[in-house]
């Protein structure tokens, strides 16, 4: 994902550098024929099934141990939801070119930063573009009585009633996630990240949308809150490196590798209490799809299981990160001390070589040869070399 490069040539009309160079501006085409749409009576409705929320009730009772009486229309999920992800999907993907263009590039040209520290400086600042926004919103949906108390995380299952903020929440978490794979290709990521971009982007579409439509939305929505507060100070940390000051960022990754253990022991303790302690009690033996009640033991197991082993994926990189960077660390002190070994032999032999030539010198000068005998032992070499020749 390294910078754009902007030429004074245009590219072929529907070639691939057209498509990358201009997908904000083709996505807002496409998305102003929804908008329009609703200025006019006949299809108001068409351009309403994609921009506002569907499957609305209107209730004002409590329900379970919530209550609703803040909100006059609640929502539960089908399938017009999929329009709506839709629509957003091709917004999100025009927002994160306006992030790109307008925050992230400006950024990575002050900072002139190599082509590898590049794609992760932009991977950082385009994924925390979105995790500081959600985690807030989250944040405000707990505290504002959604979950008041840990034990209707489980009692008012299954919660098929939702309040707008509770659904759009997940529904713009969905295609916020789904819109990661198209910037695969417009930020021109390059083709040896695609699979760690691709497994992550893959795991969050795959258990959001999973405790979304199973009702699983208060279990998942404080997972999701938890991970977003650990990848916050990871994706800030590693901002605050690459613009060169070091000594808070070695701060920010102490906090973060203290932070990220404790979010995998609160998130796998939160999964056995709702999953095999408090789901259990009100357990059924088969799905009803009309109450959209999926709490029976193979499902609810399974997704204990699937959470379980997510923490503990996660958990094992993270040891093998630490690990590797522990191995790089003690690679580099042995080549120092190799270095630095070999230098001193050097000198080492340096200096037998200099002592050795100042004791030559001092015996010549102890015992220095005359010229005469010098010009001696010529005329005699002569003379020994003429009476070979006879």
């Amino acid at each position: 994902m390294g910078l754009r490069k902007k030429s004074n040539k245009n590219p072929p009309i529907l070639s691939h550098e057209f498509v990358i160079q201009n997908h904000a501006d083709i996505l807002s085409c496409i998305l102003m024929v929804f908008i329009v749409a609703l200025y006019f009576q006949v299809s108001a409705s068409f351009g309403s099934l994609f921009i506002t929320l569907n499957h609305n009730i209107t209730v004002n009772k409590t329900i379970g141990t919530h209550q609703y009486e803040d909100y006059n229309s609640l929502f539960t999920n089908g399938p017009k939801d999929l329009c709506f992800i839709f629509f957003y999907f091709l917004t999100l993907i025009i927002y994160h070119a306006v992030i790109q263009e307008y925050v992230l590039d400006k950024t990575n040209r002050k900072l002139h930063l190599s082509k590898v520290k590049t794609n992760k400086f932009n991977e950082s600042g385009g994924l925390l573009a979105y995790y500081i926004p959600f985690f807030i919103l989250a944040l405000y949906i707990i505290l504002n009585g959604y979950i008041p108390q840990i034990n209707s995380l489980w009692i008012d299952y299954p919660t098929t009633i939702l309040p707008w903020n509770v659904k759009i929440f997940f529904l713009l978490q969905i295609a916020t996630w789904l819109h990661f794979y198209p910037e695969i290709y417009f930020q021109k990521i390059p083709q040896e990240d695609w699979s760690e971009r691709c497994t992550y982007i893959s795991l969050y579409v795959v258990f959001i949308a999973a405790t979304y439509f199973l009702s699983f939305t208060k279990v998942a929505l404080v997972l999701l809150t938890i991970q977003y507060f650990e990848q916050i100070i990871f994706h800030l940390s590693r901002i605050i490196h690459f613009s060169g000051k070091n000594e808070i960022s070695k701060y920010g990754f102490m906090s973060w590798n203290i932070v990220f253990i404790a979010c995998r022991l609160i998130s796998f303790i939160t999964l056995v209490l709702t999953f095999y302690f408090g789901l259990s009690k009100t357990s059924i033996p088969q799905i009803n799809l009309v109450q959209q009640n999926f709490n029976t033991p193979i499902i609810r197991y399974n997704c204990m299981v699937a959470f379980g082993l997510l923490q503990a994926w996660l958990m094992w990189n993270f040891v093998n990160f630490h690990m590797r960077k522990r191995r790089e660390k003690i690679g580099g002190d042995k080549k120092m001390l190799n270095f630095f070994s070999f230098k001193s032999s050097s000198t080492k032999n340096k200096n037998t070589e200099e002592t050795k030539k100042k004791k030559r010198d001092s015996n010549r000068s102890k015992n220095p040869v005359s010229p005469i005998s010098n010009h001696d032992n010529e005329n005699n070499h002569q003379n020994h070399n003429s009476k070979k020749k006879l």
